[in-house]
């Protein structure tokens, strides 16, 4: 497609939107580089207890990301070609399980594997010693695999949806086995995702802080993000900075790595409206079966243990003022990151998509890295810059949920991009030229065709964006106090306290908010399907 001029109107947002998130990274990564100018300490990285933590690090994530790439890849295969009633239930519950809160996964996964776990109980009516430990690397691979086994199956299992029924029915005519399918036919979709798919989940489990800080067990599980959070509040500032642009340049020289190594195909993104039954022997079926349940009840029973054991919990007393100013807390800042992670997502979208149009692939893909480009910095060390930037400035509620907000949005940033821009650029491609012809521009282009076909997708990030950061622990960790807590910092100040019984209705009260924001919009976005 020949080269187009383009107007003023259509660059402006998606350079405001980038030069907005450049900015804000800027600023976090200089103030750590103003203290690393005056406050580091070369010898640290002569110190052997660095380069453990730095090991350990990759070594979890490294194992973290294999365990759950592998099981996606057996589960996905397993469930795919199964049709059983509850089915589009079970999908959905794995799609909301990538953003629930941290902590109430530490809440419900020691109740289900702990010593006094429902896993515990089983096995002692078998008269068998139950001696697994829930903490330490075991503890962490098991949360790890919860968050990323749902997130990596349900892309391997809409690569399985992208082949066309077609090539399943001639497949079944040649009479291909069940593995030679596997091999000619799902192979290689499958193999086209498992790169980048293995690489966002070693960057999620690299940079892991809530789950390694409550199931490390000790000091001998830390991971960066643990160690940069200890360092900032023992004040060791110098520590905190030489860690952060050491994790800073692994990150980025890993995204870089595998943009070289990356595949230049895009995957197919069909997803057929009815499927082929393929199997060819009944013990292909159960075999499928079974996988499919041992995964459901590995998913499901965390999340069932919170729900019972926060309705046992329940009593009058726990329902305190705390209790609802952090909820308030919590809903407010959540709804500001949303709309901050959106405005920058649909700024962002508005110019690329346009840049696409008229064949300026280049300056189109540079300005969808600067919304990406928040992975390869963690959000440790985003929120150590901002603790060292505004530190003096700690006890202001209003920063603090003014940078809350931020760093929430930027992390979600990355998701609702995701989300949104296949359809916005088909959109784009589909009627410019008709709304040009009409002489619909502008606000008037956005709401009678992008908004207008795009309400229950625009909703579904919104909810996205929400429940991620209704789940966040990781600025509030540092900033967090008494009198400013959201609800997994107040969950995480009750933990400490060892009020159990009230971290478990908290833990109720979270998991609630996270679904019902989830089945509300969704509801809402019905109307607009």
């Amino acid at each position: 497609m020949a080269k187009q001029r383009q107007r003023l109107g259509d660059i402006l947002p998606g350079l405001l939107s980038a030069s907005t998130i450049l900015t804000i990274l800027c600023l976090a990564i200089l103030s750590l580089w103003f203290f690393a100018d005056n406050q580091i300490d070369l010898d640290f990285l002569s110190n052997p207890e660095l380069w453990r933590v730095f090991r350990f690090t990759v070594w979890q994530a490294l194992l973290s990301a294999l365990l759950a790439i592998g099981f996606a890849l057996i589960l996905a295969k397993a469930c795919y070609p199964l049709q059983f009633l509850g089915k589009r239930l079970l999908l959905r519950l794995y799609a909301v399980t990538f953003v629930l809160p941290t902590l109430v996964l530490i809440i419900g996964l020691p109740q289900v594997y702990g010593r006094q776990g429902w896993l515990a109980t089983v096995w002692m009516w078998f008269g068998f010693d139950y001696t697994f430990s829930i903490y330490g690397l075991s503890g962490i691979l098991i949360a790890h695999l919860f968050y990323n086994l749902p997130f990596a199956f349900r892309l391997f299992y809409q690569s399985l949806d992208s082949i066309a029924i077609e090539q399943r029915q001639l497949s079944a005519q040649l009479g291909l086995s069940y593995w030679q399918r596997f091999r000619y036919l799902e192979w290689p979709v499958l193999n086209r995702q498992l790169l980048p798919t293995f690489a966002l989940v070693f960057m999620l489990c690299f940079t892991s802080f809530a789950i390694v800080l409550t199931l490390g067990g000790g000091p001998q599980n830390t991971s960066f993000e643990v160690a940069i959070y200890q360092a900032l509040r023992d004040f060791e500032i110098g520590q905190a900075v030489i860690l952060s642009f050491i994790q800073l340049l692994f990150c980025v020289s890993f995204m870089l790595l595998l943009r070289r190594l990356a595949s230049p195909v895009a995957p197919i993104s069909i997803s057929n409206h009815r499927q082929f039954r393929e199997f060819n022997h009944p013990a292909a079926r159960w075999m499928s079966a079974v996988i499919t349940v041992i995964a459901s009840l590995f998913i499901l029973s965390p999340m069932l243990a919170v729900i019972v054991n926060g309705i046992k919990a329940f009593s009058l007393a726990l329902l305190t003022s705390a209790l609802l100013k952090s909820t308030i807390t919590s809903l407010l800042i959540a709804i500001g990151s949303a709309c901050f992670a959106l405005l920058l997502t649909l700024s962002l979208l508005w110019t690329t998509s346009r840049l696409q149009f008229s064949g300026r692939y280049r300056l189109s893909d540079l300005l969808m890295l600067s919304g990406s480009l928040i992975l390869a910095i963690p959000g440790m060390v985003l929120a150590a810059g901002f603790f060292l930037l505004f530190y003096g400035l700690h006890d202001s509620a209003l920063m603090i949920g003014g940078l809350m907000i931020i760093s929430n949005g930027l992390m979600a940033l990355p998701f609702t991009l995701k989300t949104l821009e296949n359809p916005v650029n088909d959109l784009t491609h589909r009627y410019t030229l008709l709304a040009q012809s009409l002489n619909i521009q502008g606000k008037n282009y956005f709401y009678w065709i992008e908004f207008k076909a795009l309400k229950s997708i625009f909703l579904f990030a919104f909810a996205f964006a929400c429940v991620m950061s209704i789940g966040d622990f990781g600025m509030i960790s540092l900033f967090g106090s008494q009198d400013f807590a959201t609800l997994p910092f107040y969950l995480y100040q009750q933990l400490g306290a060892y009020r159990n019984q009230a971290a478990d209705f908290t833990a109720l009260v979270l998991l609630v908010l996270c679904f019902g924001i989830f089945y509300l919009i969704e509801r809402w976005a019905n109307k607009y399907d």
